[in-house]
């Protein structure tokens, strides 16, 4: 399998699993009857043994492209049901501050999700960069950047960044979200701009308006952060 196919895969594992079980089905389709009828009434002679030969093809073909295709269905199912539950899991602030930074990105990307945007996890690699989304809802593009510090405050280098790629994209907004704290200067740099600042209780109470179920120690979330 070539790089290019892996690409496509990996893709197919991001989004919705109906997703691979409908391009699956339209491929197999495609390839099992449309080919050969295209092969057939193309055809200005009786098709000759080599034609017969290639008509031969599709029916194999058919099946091993829409079986490949249909290998994401499942582990995109996984990941989403994965995401889904490490959601509603949540119970108070402390719970989301134990989280490694991988499963703050998954949770941050669950949560817009369900607020009706299409997430992309566009490249947070390391608990450096943390979570790297962007956020795609009535032809409007958001950028979002998490730090799941608990520890220290996020200060204004962060939001400068931020910022900063927000304008080269040409992105609608920003949101910084952090378990913790911002530092003055950060929220007077946001101050006025097309940046949103989600710290530690205003991130809890987000978690908890897009849960299906709440847990009745959630409300303690909104108590103010020592």
């Amino acid at each position: 399998m070539t790089r290019h196919d892996e690409s496509i895969l990996n893709s197919l594992v991001e989004i919705p699993w109906w997703v691979s079980v409908c391009l699956s089905a339209g491929v197999f389709i495609f390839v099992r009857f449309v080919v050969p009828f295209v092969a057939i009434t193309g055809a200005t002679s009786a098709p000759t043994s080599a034609l017969k030969d290639l008509l031969g093809t599709p029916s194999l073909a058919a099946w091993y492209l829409s079986l490949v295709l249909l290998i994401p269905a499942p582990i995109a199912a996984f990941h989403q049901w994965r995401e889904r539950r490490l959601l509603e899991y949540q119970t108070d602030l402390a719970n989301i501050r134990s989280l490694s930074w991988q499963q703050f990105e998954t949770l941050v990307g669950e949560a817009y999700r369900r607020q009706g945007y299409e997430v992309i996890h566009a490249g947070g690699n390391g608990p450096g960069g943390a979570a790297d989304l962007v956020l795609r809802k009535h032809g409007k593009t958001l950028l979002v950047q998490g730090k799941p510090w608990t520890e220290r405050t996020v200060g204004v280098n962060v939001v400068l960044e931020v910022f900063g790629a927000m304008t080269a994209r040409r992105a609608q907004g920003a949101i910084v979200l952090t378990s913790g704290r911002f530092t003055q200067d950060a929220q007077m740099f946001a101050r006025g701009k097309s940046v949103d600042l989600v710290e530690g209780h205003e991130l809890a109470r987000l978690i908890r308006t897009v849960q299906k179920s709440q847990p009745s120690v959630l409300p303690a979330i909104e108590r103010p952060l020592q």
